[in-house]
């Protein structure tokens, strides 16, 4: 289990749909009980994926917005280190990218590459599949391909739901 969860639009997007909110309220407050208490988080270029409108996610992104963290200077410097290390995670077909600074975030707030939060564990919450391509092969990589490389814990919605505690009773 995780300490801290950091989320990719496409499993915010995907909950929208298999937990859509009239039948399913309690797994949105579960997740927003995450964000209150800091386990939930992403970086703000999620935000700028999910996009702008009216729908369900949009207004609880906005409700919820404290979860989307701006990248810091610390992060940054990460930042670099995983496009280094993994250029091809870059989609260049996205106007918005947040992959690589998923990974980032998730990186420096594990204290793999920081010591301001040493100890906490993090897991990276995709619904994307690995391409199985490593990364620097100069093939295009995935957020799972990228968290293998980094050793980062990757798991799916459903199982970041249990583990989280989020249940109906």
């Amino acid at each position: 289990m995780a300490d801290v969860y950091c989320i990719d639009s496409s499993s915010l997007i995907d909950m929208k749909t298999w937990y859509f909110s009239a039948a399913f309220r309690f797994v949105w407050d579960g997740l927003a009980k995450a964000v209150e208490d800091h386990r939930l988080i992403a970086p703000r270029e999620v935000s700028k994926e999910i996009g702008e409108g009216n729908d369900e996610l949009v207004t609880w992104c906005k409700a919820h917005s404290s979860m989307f963290i701006q990248t810091d200077p610390e992060e940054a410097q990460v930042l670099i280190q995983v496009l280094r290390e993994c250029p091809r995670i870059v989609d260049p077909a996205k106007d918005h990218d947040a992959d690589p600074m998923l990974i980032a975030l998730a990186l420096a707030r594990c204290g793999h590459v920081s010591e301001h939060f040493d100890g906490q564990r993090a897991a990276v919450v995709t619904q994307e599949n690995p391409t199985g391509a490593p990364c620097g092969s100069g093939n295009r990589v995935k957020i799972p391909d990228a968290c293998r490389h980094f050793r980062l814990q990757c798991i799916k919605a459903p199982q970041m739901i249990v583990e989280l505690g989020i249940s109906a009773g």
